[in-house]
């Protein structure tokens, strides 16, 4: 079977809770809740009584420290 190279529709729609996206980020909940707070990092969305983080929003964060390292 050959891999689509059609982006997927919902991948913008893919939400972690900040738990999971802190320890992607390798940081404590409490650090994303900071930088969160500062601006640092993209405002979570609220669905029901939790928050939630965009895959996007966290690659997209990713890939800005990456350039600002240098890699």
């Amino acid at each position: 079977m050959i891999a689509s190279s059609t982006p997927d529709p919902l991948h913008s729609l893919r939400m972690v809770s900040l738990a999971v996206a802190a320890d992607l980020l390798a940081v404590s909940k409490r650090t994303l809740q900071r930088l969160i707070a500062a601006g640092e990092f993209p405002a979570p969305v609220k669905v029901g009584a939790t928050s939630r983080v965009r895959l996007q929003d966290l690659e997209r964060y990713i890939e800005r420290q990456q350039r600002k390292a240098g890699g």
